[in-house]
């Protein structure tokens, strides 16, 4: 009978969990495909031609602020772009900011479910306490259980030490 660790509660929560993360991970890639969108409308044409010929010979962000009328600032992830140096804060168009910011909003509504899962799913882990409980009560969490059971042999010579234990019990018997 394996027993529910809560290294095995969290591994439980986070696979069950997964489908939140991928729907914050895709709503990141929305945001970050809309600051593309912004950067490249503000940089000059010669600017981007000259970028695809000479990468190295230009500053590239690969993280911004997003900021507008409607949008505080949020940190998105872009790929390397040219950059006219002035900070790492992109004023991005009233239209841009307002969808950003329902994304934003969206994502914040997810995470908060997904903490709150996360955290359900960790205590009902940890109260059921064994593989078997987890697989009548909980069905759902089997899969993600490990698999197999461990078998943790000692990292030390148990043989040095029952020789030394047969040599002190040997010794009291013999009145030394």
């Amino acid at each position: 009978m394996s027993r529910v660790t809560k290294e095995i509660a969290k591994a439980v929560a986070k696979g069950l969990t997964a489908n939140h993360r991928a729907r914050i991970e895709k709503i990141n890639g929305t945001i970050s495909a809309i600051a593309v969108t912004e950067i490249l409308e503000q940089t000059p044409q010669e600017v981007k031609d000259f970028y695809v010929k000479y990468p190295n010979y230009c500053n590239a962000r690969t993280h911004v602020y997003l900021q507008g009328e409607t949008l505080n600032q949020i940190w998105a992830d872009v790929p390397a772009l040219p950059w006219k140096g002035d900070g790492s804060t992109l004023i991005v168009s009233n239209e841009a900011g307002a969808k950003i910011q329902k994304l934003e909003l969206k994502k914040q509504e997810i995470e908060k479910s997904r903490n709150t899962l996360y955290k359900q799913i960790e205590q009902t882990m940890l109260s059921l306490k064994t593989f078997k409980k987890v697989q009548d009560v909980f069905p759902e969490a089997a899969e993600f259980l490990p698999k197999g059971e461990a078998v943790y042999l000692p990292v030390v010579n148990l043989e040095g030490i029952r020789n030394e234990l047969n040599i002190a019990f040997k010794s009291l018997a013999d009145g030394e």
